[in-house]
């Protein structure tokens, strides 16, 4: 039990925590042998733990590595499957913040762990306003999100993901890396009452103009440049 919580804990996080270039905390860690080496943790947090947003928290994790490469300088890591994957973004008078870990490794990095594939469950997008009192409270989210993440060495891609705005089904693909966070998604069929939600995941509020007699289709092209905070993007309404 010491083994689990104490030392071992402290060599994953640490080895995470190099990893991502930000601090990585467990919760609780476990081992278990067979029929194969896998770490189970939870409680997991990448970057400030004291930080709601911006900030990444993941309820379960399991890493599934390749059990020859555990004496080894380079560990290589065949699969991590996260539940419960929450991403928090904060926006507020300077711009927008996502959280900074971006889990880039290659396969041969020396003194690294490599990650060759991450797979995602029951995850959410939250947004977050800070008010100009200093106050943050939760703005929009994307919910139920499932999707599978393929890292290589300039950063990660996440492809066929899947959720829900609203009461709207979507679908997409994403790209983060040191510069910038790219998100590309379409909705096939939303209702009025589900572009507010939408709106919101940009920042602002419905014109009172705008409505939606029918249900419609929208797509939408995202940009936040990590160095500047800025949100860039285009968005296309279909007719109903």
């Amino acid at each position: 039990r010491s083994l689990m919580q104490g030392e071992l804990r402290d060599a994953v996080e640490a080895r995470l925590s190099a990893t991502l270039g930000e601090p990585v905390s467990i919760g609780q860690l476990g081992v278990s042998l067979l029929p194969r080496v896998t770490l189970s943790g939870t409680g997991v947090r990448i970057g400030d733990a004291q930080a709601q947003a911006p900030g990444v928290t993941v309820e379960s994790i399991r890493i599934l590595p390749r059990t020859r490469t555990l004496l080894s300088s380079n560990i290589v890591i065949e699969q991590v499957e996260l539940e419960g994957f929450v991403v928090s973004v904060l926006h507020d008078a300077k711009g927008w913040h996502v959280p900074s870990a971006v889990p880039a490794p290659s396969a041969g990095a020396e003194g690294g762990v490599a990650i060759e594939r991450v797979r995602v469950t029951d995850a959410r997008v939250r947004v977050f306003d800070r008010a100009a009192g200093g106050e943050v409270g939760e703005r929009a989210s994307i919910d139920d999100v499932h999707a599978e993440v393929v890292v290589d060495g300039s950063g990660i891609r996440l492809s066929s993901i899947a959720g829900q705005i609203g009461d709207a089904q979507i679908s997409g693909e994403a790209r983060v890396d040191a510069r910038e966070v790219r998100l590309d998604l379409t909705a096939p069929r939303i209702a009025d009452g589900d572009l507010p939600h939408f709106l919101r995941l940009l920042g602002t509020e419905r014109p009172a103009f705008l409505r939606i007699p029918q249900p419609a289709s929208l797509g939408a092209s995202l940009r936040v440049d990590r160095s500047s905070s800025r949100l860039s993007g285009t968005g296309k309404l279909g007719a109903p």
